[in-house]
């Protein structure tokens, strides 16, 4: 559920945020779970801190709730998503990533339970969104939303679109 006073309007579609349904991390908004989801709140925070993360956007909590589960974007979203992404360079690819309004806190993790797809061309980024947000009601993540007691209207779901760094190895080291 989202704590503050101004969630209400987050909830239905509304003027003032029809132009910001996709907002590239250092934008201020994206810094509340309740826009950006638990995964690209904490990428827009790290941005904001200086930490080097690779650039990326996320389509909004909001444009979810206009979604009505058709195979494409809604317009309005499909319009800002394709102006973001020809700011990026034309060779890179993304990491399409969900970000529910309701994972990576307190109570509840959500880990594995949404769609991530990783080396997406800028052409198939607005599918993939697609596939994140039909990945909310895939039976594992239904299954974990009935076992922790949340209401599907309780978890929303945003989209982190982030550039892949080019890498010959990855790992971490201890």
């Amino acid at each position: 559920t989202c704590p503050s006073a101004s969630c209400s309007a987050l909830r239905r579609p509304s003027p003032s945020l029809m132009s910001n349904l996709v907002l590239p991390f250092p934008h201020p908004l994206p810094q509340q779970v309740e826009i950006a989801g638990g995964k690209g709140a904490s990428l827009a925070k790290s941005t904001a801190a200086g930490f080097p993360v690779p650039p990326g956007a996320i389509v909004v909590a909001d444009a979810f709730r206009q979604w009505r589960g058709e195979p494409a974007l809604p317009a309005v979203v499909a319009a800002e998503l394709r102006t973001w992404l020809a700011t990026q360079p034309p060779e890179r690819t993304f990491a399409v990533r969900s970000s529910a309004t309701a994972e990576d806190g307190t109570q509840h993790a959500f880990a594995g339970q949404h769609e991530t797809f990783l080396h997406v061309p800028a052409a198939e980024v607005p599918r993939r969104v697609v596939d994140c947000w039909h990945s909310r009601e895939g039976e594992r993540a239904v299954a974990y939303r009935r076992q922790a007691g949340l209401r599907d209207e309780d978890v929303q779901m945003a989209v982190v679109i982030q550039a892949m760094p080019p890498t010959s190895i990855a790992g971490t080291a201890t």
